[in-house]
């Protein structure tokens, strides 16, 4: 009975050292220069673990010298970035950028994939405190939209997150280029590569396109005043597409692509993104996304390109019935707005 109470004993003192030992030892510090290699490390660990889970990731190196120059660029361009030590040992680090009013009329802030490491043991106790230490400046500054980028896999750091407040808004997704394109029996549909000169016969896409995203679940505002401006810059850019999948001689469907996605994953040269794509509403349900999907997918191959990624949101019906279909998710978009009138008194 002795042996069993000093049992007992032993065990409570050593949860309650513990727990001071969290309390007491860990530590958030301002982020400096010198701590630069050691997040690069951090990353380098939980990208490592998550290839585990994605197989068709290219291997680190090919992407860490992007990483190397995004985390620098995001050092040396924002003020909110910290690190938490325990003792004199730096286990993790919170850093992102500030986005001017961002799902509303407040500013935001987002960490990317490359904005935050911590070790795993130290990972719920350390996102809590980064947080809280970070989310108050955010707020005595206006700044009331914060969001966070996470691996799909990381269930840990996402319940983290969801217990601090935050919801899924964005949804990354990727697959290996290896369709045959065809459109089956579809023999009046056929592909085309859109330039410039061409871009006016997809104004009537174009718009519906911008419509959608205004329509019940989505509610999203685009405020662009002239669209075609904005695909017309796009267009200009290196290794940026856009197709559109014609009935006849008439678009019903475009789909644009670039080189780059939402992070540092798809910064490797033989990846390229999709970064919209639109049904006309009379078409949709007839199976023509997917064809047109394996044939922009056989023009891509035949460009070089390996893998392909797409990002959407998480609320978006259709979308995201559709590429749930044909992709894999690899990391979620957490996202938590504060009410503002918590900015009354202040």
């Amino acid at each position: 009975m002795f042996a069993m109470i000093s049992l007992y004993i032993c065990i409570e003192y050593a949860i309650k050292e513990e727990r001071a030992k969290e309390v007491i030892m860990l530590s958030i510090k301002q982020f400096e220069e010198k701590d630069l290699p050691y997040a690069l490390t951090l990353l380098k660990e939980e990208y490592l673990e998550a290839s585990q889970d994605y197989t068709r990731f290219f291997a680190f190196d090919s992407t860490k010298k992007k990483l190397e120059d995004l985390l620098s660029e995001l050092y040396q361009k924002n003020p909110y970035q910290y690190t938490i030590y325990e003792g004199d040992q730096m286990v993790g680090f919170l850093m992102g950028y500030v986005l001017p009013k961002l799902w509303g009329n407040y500013d935001g802030f987002y960490s990317p994939l490359h904005g935050h490491a911590i070790k795993k043991s130290y990972k719920k106790k350390g996102y809590q405190l980064l947080y809280q230490h970070l989310a108050k400046e955010l707020v005595d500054t206006s700044i009331l939209s914060h969001a966070i980028t996470l691996y799909y896999e990381d269930d840990l750091s996402m319940n983290t997150w969801f217990h601090l407040g935050f919801g899924l808004r964005l949804i990354d997704s990727y697959k290996k280029i290896d369709r045959v394109g065809n459109l089956k029996d579809k023999t009046d549909l056929s592909i085309e590569q859109v330039n410039l000169n061409d871009l006016k016969k997809l104004a009537p896409l174009i718009k519906a396109f911008q419509e959608y995203f205004e329509e019940s679940p989505l509610f999203m505002k685009r405020a662009q005043e002239d669209p075609l401006k904005d695909y017309a810059t796009f267009l200009k850019q290196r290794n940026h597409y856009l197709y559109s999948l014609k009935s006849g001689r008439e678009p019903v469907a475009l789909m644009k692509l670039r080189p780059r996605g939402e992070n540092y994953l798809t910064s490797d040269p033989k990846s390229i993104h999709i970064c919209g794509l639109y049904v006309q509403e009379s078409m949709q349900s007839k199976g023509l996304a997917s064809g047109f999907l394996n044939l922009v997918e056989a023009e891509m191959s035949q460009l070089g390109y390996e893998l392909l990624g797409v990002d959407f949101e998480s609320f978006n019906i259709k979308g995201a019935n559709f590429w749930h279909k044909h992709f894999q998710p690899y990391t979620y978009t957490l996202t938590r707005r504060i009410d503002e009138q918590i900015l009354e008194n202040k």
